[in-house]
């Protein structure tokens, strides 16, 4: 289609000589935030915007790998003692220097309050303490030697010592001036700011649902850029003049998952049979002929650690799924809630109809955004789609978030949705993050990818892709992510 046909060198190119470039920005995402809270959410809307207001020791970059950020550098003394130099100079946006202290105080907070999201990273982390006579250096001592604790942390947001999550303060390149989770939100440049300048001095955050409030909304000139504009939008809404698609980058999954609490799915035969009704290559040819999703045969996409295609999913059968079913028990007609997080209604119309040919009678409801991931957390269906973005090229975080055993004295497992316990893969994910021999770490991934992919709590559909609408003269710097980061908009 015509739309594909912008491609991100033609977004890419320079705006034409004249006015100099706007300094504001209106940028929207199709879901609002979660919280204001960055310790207490894994949601890539909130974690992107949030992103410009808080930054952790270390960043996480699946290219190039550990980037410094409030930390200048690094050691690893010994395999359970790692110790951070902060970068001098550091502001929080109420002005006082960030100091070890800071530091200290958030990553106890993260380890020791177990209702907090984030925890799951910290869970490892035996002491946090500041080295007696120098206040920039942080020492971290862990339970165990822990080869991903460069990654874990950097899922960490530096917080002032005393801090309300409703009065967001970071050190990143913009600071917060005003707003709520359902927006709008404006954020301003942090003139202060260690590191390269904001490249606007404000950025206005909306939340627009993909539909007809956005035709609008691109019509009348109201925003700038658009970030998550889904593929269904794009094949059916003209583009007004002056604008760009532009593809993101990502490493994802968009999965099935399948409560196997449920007395419904208690019985393997039953998520068996709804695996072999899935057929994930028509499922693609249905809902992205051009691009935008690729089949997912197996959980991890090609550059993720651990990929391995001996271990790909079953072929559909359905013939086989029937008689599965007839065996457990579920008659035809047998009706299933289907939560939808977020993912392509195309795919979503296509997988219905798949299970529909085994008489699977799946029933999508989709309400907020927070209210379902809300109850994806709680384990408050039967079946539920959603979209996991690999944030680093390993796949500890969806192992330790969403398919360990929900543990909330050991922070792992808050995210399960699935209600899947299975004790040798919980060992297997639990030796993961202290292997640091990576052919040791693939045969303990081989182990879990193996059982989940017998037992079953999560099914892979198709890899994801993303996109922006993003209006001329503004440009996008792009990174591997789900959505567009403030920090990474300017004009030209």
């Amino acid at each position: 289609m015509r739309w594909f046909a912008r491609t991100l060198a033609i977004a890419l190119l320079p705006a034409a000589c004249g006015s100099p470039p706007p300094e504001r920005a209106r940028l929207a995402y199709q879901h609002e935030l979660v919280t204001l809270d960055p310790h207490n959410h894994n949601d890539s809307t909130t974690g992107t915007l949030l992103s410009a207001i808080y930054e952790p020791l270390v960043a996480l970059d699946p290219e190039a790998g550990p980037q410094p950020r409030v930390a200048v550098s690094w050691d690893n003394p010994s395999p359970t003692l790692w110790r951070f130099r902060l970068r001098p100079g550091v502001l929080f946006h109420d002005g006082r220097p960030v100091s070890a202290d800071d530091v200290v105080a958030t990553f106890k907070r993260v380890r020791f309050d177990i209702g907090l999201t984030v925890a799951t990273y910290m869970d490892i982390v035996e002491e946090v303490r500041q080295v007696e006579g120098d206040p920039l250096v942080v020492e971290v001592l862990t339970l165990a030697p822990t080869p991903l604790l460069l990654h874990r942390i950097g899922m960490v947001a530096i917080a002032p010592q005393f801090f309300d999550p409703q009065r967001p303060i970071g050190t990143g390149p913009y600071r917060w001036d005003s707003g709520r989770e359902r927006g709008p939100i404006v954020l301003k440049r942090w003139d202060r700011y260690w590191g390269v300048p904001a490249p606007m001095a404000e950025i206005e955050v909306t939340f627009v649902p993909v539909g007809e409030r956005l035709e609008a909304a691109l019509r009348e000139s109201r925003l700038d850029v658009m970030s998550g504009v889904t593929l269904d939008y794009l094949r059916t809404r003209p583009l007004p003049r002056g604008w760009d698609v532009v593809e993101i980058p990502t490493l994802g999954t968009t999965m099935l998952g399948i409560n196997v609490t449920k007395p419904l799915l208690v019985d393997p035969r039953v998520r068996e049979a709804i695996e072999l009704a899935i057929d994930p290559e028509a499922m693609t040819k249905h809902a992205f002929p051009e691009r935008g999703g690729s089949a997912a045969w197996t959980f991890l996409p090609a550059r993720v650690f651990g990929t391995d295609p001996a271990q790909r999913r079953q072929p559909p059968d359905r013939e086989r799924a029937r008689r599965l079913l007839a065996e457990a028990g579920v008659p035809p007609g047998s009706r299933f809630s289907l939560l939808v997080l977020a993912i392509d209604q195309r795919a979503v119309q296509e997988l219905v109809a798949q299970l529909a040919a085994v008489g699977i009678v799946a029933e999508p409801t989709q309400a907020s955004y927070e209210l379902s991931y809300r109850r994806m957390m709680e384990a408050d269906t039967e079946l539920f789609a959603f979209g996991w973005n690999f944030r680093i090229a390993d796949p500890s975080d969806f192992l330790d978030s969403m398919v360990h055993s929900r543990t909330t004295e050991r922070r792992l497992g808050l995210q399960n949705g699935s209600g899947y316990a299975n004790p040798a893969v919980d060992a297997a994910i639990e030796a993961l993050s202290q292997e640091a021999d990576p052919a040791r770490r693939l045969r303990l991934l081989a182990e879990v990818m193996a059982a989940i992919g017998r037992d079953r709590p999560y099914l892979p559909l198709y890899h994801h892709a993303r996109f922006a609408l993003v209006r001329r003269p503004f440009r996008l710097g792009l990174r591997a992510g789900l959505w567009a980061l403030p920090q990474e908009i300017y004009a030209e």
